[in-house]
Parts: structure tokens; sequence; C-alpha cells
């Protein structure tokens, strides 16, 4: 990361005590966060959390908890401070910094609204992430489009908001330039796509399956959050309400990542995509989510010949959470796959596969409920065959495990 990143980080982190002497600054109410701990019980496929060609986070039985706990002191009236540690289990550091940004708060008494944010944090890419501290609420796993996300497209970096009505309707318009997220397509290309709770924090690494001699000088593991080609990449989003219970929005998304960086072991790439989604509640309450995504990552130059890697990927799901007397039930259904459009020969990225999950929500007391889930992922992916595995692969995952909000 660079100078001028690492400065930032210091100046969203330090800027609270500035203000020491603001009221309120250290209120129990400035703290909240998300905890979900539990048992998992997933086929024994190698897991991709391990270094293999797996859908799911896990193998085997084993325990798994995770948490967010967020700070959100405000500063003045409009300006509040946000920052947030990530706390899982299963990857290496365990903590880590998952957000910090300075954020604007809308005018009440303006027409048209401005909110805005600067610093490390989530682009509003994956319609799931609707629950407190960017998490997901229906389901304790994301689906693959909202699982990359949150693996791989973190920014640091400004993003401005304009609120205001079309035809009547409230709508808003997003722009953001941003850094730090060159490596974004790396595990989506060597691993392709998965589903898991997982999410990139800042100086964290994730692992890679084994790769071809073509790339011997990629790193084992990935950095998801680091700056290599000091190029500003740019995503804008548009939304609007077309009734209390419909909403729409699209978004596209290009970090501008220079084919030939390379530091360390990481690799810069090219990645754009571009998303949409709507989102609708039924009068008797029954939510509805549907989201698609398709882009294109590229990294490396062959004289001659072209990117050494050049992929474009898709994915899309359709969610139904429907409440009952007591909790909720919510099933998805999703497809995804990536075509490979280089050198095959040496590394065959082609995949398809569909997933299938279903959870029971379960309240308890206050804000802790009990949430059973089940993940199938089956999934063709030929270079399975070069590490010694079907290409063709069933992964479920089964986990039980309470969620608490504070």
């Amino acid at each position: 990361m660079s100078r001028v990143h690492a400065s930032l980080l210091c100046i969203i982190g330090l800027s609270p005590w500035h203000a020491a002497h603001a009221q309120g600054l250290f209120d129990r109410s400035t703290l909240s966060g998300v905890i979900v701990a539990g048992a998992v019980v997933a086929t024994d496929a190698r897991a991709w959390t391990g270094g293999g060609l797996g859908k799911v986070e896990h193998r085997g039985v084993q325990a798994d908890a995770d948490a967010v706990v967020a700070w959100r002191p405000d500063l003045t009236p409009r300006l509040s401070s946000h920052i947030a540690l990530a706390l899982q289990s299963s990857v290496r550091g365990v903590v880590g910094l998952d957000e910090a940004y300075l954020r604007l708060r809308r005018d009440p008494e303006a027409a048209v609204g401005l909110t805005a944010r600067a610093g490390l944090f989530f682009p509003p890419a994956s319609l799931e992430h609707d629950g407190a501290e960017w998490t997901t609420h229906h389901t304790l796993t994301p689906s693959a489009i909202g699982s990359w996300i949150a693996e791989e497209v973190k920014v640091l970096g400004a993003e401005a908001t304009v609120h205001t009505a079309l035809a009547g309707k409230p709508a808003s318009l997003t722009f953001a330039a941003f850094g730090a997220n060159d490596t974004a397509g790396t595990l989506l290309t060597f691993r392709g796509w998965a589903l898991h709770d997982l999410r990139a924090t800042a100086g964290q690494t994730l692992p890679l399956p084994p790769v071809t001699p073509a790339f011997f000088e990629q790193a084992p593991r990935t950095q998801p959050v680091i700056e290599l080609d000091g190029r500003i990449g740019a995503y804008a989003k548009a939304e609007v309400a077309l009734s209390d219970a419909l909403s729409l929005s699209a978004m596209v998304y290009s970090n501008q990542g220079d084919l030939v960086a390379l530091r360390n072991g990481q690799y810069a790439w090219q990645t754009r995509f571009a998303t949409m989604g709507a989102s609708l509640r039924t009068p008797g309450n029954t939510t509805i989510l549907g989201q698609v995504l398709f882009g294109t990552s590229r990294m490396g130059l062959v004289e001659g010949k072209g990117a050494k890697t050049d992929v474009s990927f898709g994915s899309a799901y359709l969610l139904v959470s429907k409440p009952l007397r007591k909790g909720a039930l919510t099933g998805r259904i999703e497809a995804f796959a990536i075509d490979d459009h280089s050198f095959l020969d040496m590394e065959n990225n082609h995949e398809k596969g569909a997933a299938l999950t279903g959870a029971w929500t379960r309240p308890l007391s206050g804000a802790t409920e009990l949430v059973t889930e089940v993940v199938g992922v089956w999934s063709d992916r030929p270079a399975r065959a070069r590490i010694g595995t079907s290409p063709d692969q069933l992964d479920i995952q089964t986990k039980i495990a309470l969620r608490t909000r504070f």
C-alpha cells in the first residue's frame, strides 16, 4: 500500500481523537456489531481456503466464528467516523481492519441531498449485504456474487451520492474514485466462483490453488487490498424506488489496472463489471431479491499474443425470504460461469456451475437468533484434473450458528 493510502488510513483512524471532547464520542451508542458462531459440516473436498478448488469455505466438521465490530462516533452534526474490525476464525491473521472511513450525512433541509464517504470501504455492489456492518440478513452465506465482492472488491477512495427524485420517485446517483483494488480478479480467475462469508481486510492475504509455471511469479496468496500501478479506478451506481415495495439498481465498475504491473508476486488485473439488481417486498412481507453480474478480467501481456490471462465471467441469483410465525425461511437459486479466452493449453480457467441455498432463521431472545443453513454447489472446472481431482464436483455445507447483533 502506498504512503498516500497509509496516510489516509491514519487520518481516518486518528480523526476522532481530535474531537475527543465532543459529547457522546465514547457512548455505547457509537458501538455496534454482528457476531456469528457455530458448527459446520461439509463434504470432504479440499476447500479453497486450504488451497484447493472446492466451492465452500470449510471441509469436514469444524467450529466457525466470525464477528464485525464497528465504532461510529459523530464528529459534527453531519460528519461521522466509521472504523470496523473483522474477526474471522478461518483466515490467517484472524483479526483485521475491515472498513475505516469518514462519512458525510445528508442535510435534512436540502432539496437535493448529498452524502459522501472517504477511506476504506466496500462498494455498494452486493444487494444481499443489507444488514448491519455490511453483513447479510437473510442467510449466513452470501451468493457467489456477494462472496466475490466481499473477498476481492474492497476499495480505498472517495464516494459521493446525490439523492433526488425521478418522476416523483426517490432516486440516487453514486460516483466514486478509488485505488488499492488492483488484484481484483485473481481469485475469481485461478480459483473460480465460491460461496463463503469471508471478507477482505487491510493487509490480508487469501490462498490460491496451485497455478501453472506460466505464472511462476504469482505469489501463492493474493492480497485483495493493495495498490500496484498508481492508476485511479472508478465506479458509478444508479438506484430508483419505483414504489415502497420495489427498487431497481445498476452499477458499473473498472479498476483501470495496468496489465504489466507486478510487485512481490502480486499482479495488477484490469477488471471491469456491471451489475443490476431488483428488490421487491410483497404485501405478505415476503422479500424477493434478484441480481445479475457480468464482467471481464485481464492480466499480463505476451508480446504479439495479447493478455496472458483473459476471462469473462457472470453470475445471477434469485432469493426469496418468507416470514413465518417465528422466524423466516429463505431459499436462493443461482448460476455462475467463467469463460477463458487465453492459452487454454497452459491454464484452463473455464467454469460453470449452480448453487442452491436454504436457511431457516428463528429468533431466540433480544437480538439473538438461531440460523440453520444448507448450501449445495455443483461445478464443472477442467483445472481440477491438473491437481488430480474430478472436474465435476458437488460441494455441500451445513451450518448451524447463533447470530447476535448489538
